[in-house]
């Protein structure tokens, strides 16, 4: 399965179209004469190889239970180059591919400066790890601040 199918296949399963998606539902996902799902959740572990979830069960039990009682996709597949993870996620949940849902890069382009733009530029003020319980676990544990 490719990216794109994603997005319509549990569009399908909720009984409702797509419009403008360039995968297809998948129908072995589909299971025919059943209601659709009260609820869904879709869960994207970017760059997370499939065989992570065998060799580490024990680890990660709920990733487990989800995987077996759900639909899982294991062998997803990137169709464009280069797989950037803002352009797969849009991908997944438009069901169209980057050339016409237009993310195809992790960065945003500032039109009048003519140069990419910081979308998370720092804040003023002081410094998160040096503040509250987080500040001082982090300090405890040498972990590197923001």
């Amino acid at each position: 399965m490719a990216l794109q199918d994603l997005a319509p296949t549990l569009a399908r399963m909720l009984g409702v179209v797509l419009p403008g998606a360039t995968g297809r539902p998948l129908d072995e996902a589909l299971v025919a004469g059943t209601r659709p799902p009260r609820a869904m959740l879709l869960l994207v572990l970017d760059g997370m190889r499939a065989d992570y979830l065998d060799r580490f069960s024990a680890e990660l039990p709920t990733l487990a239970r989800l995987r077996r009682e759900g639909a899982a996709f294991d062998h997803a597949r990137v169709t464009y180059a280069p797989s950037i993870t803002s352009a797969g996620h849009a991908t997944i949940a438009t069901g169209t591919d980057p050339r016409l849902h237009g993310i195809v890069t992790n960065t945003i382009f500032d039109r009048t400066s003519g140069k990419d733009a910081d979308i998370f530029p720092a804040l003023p003020g002081p410094r998160a790890q040096d503040q509250g319980q987080a500040g001082q676990l982090a300090r405890r544990n040498r972990l590197p601040g923001p």
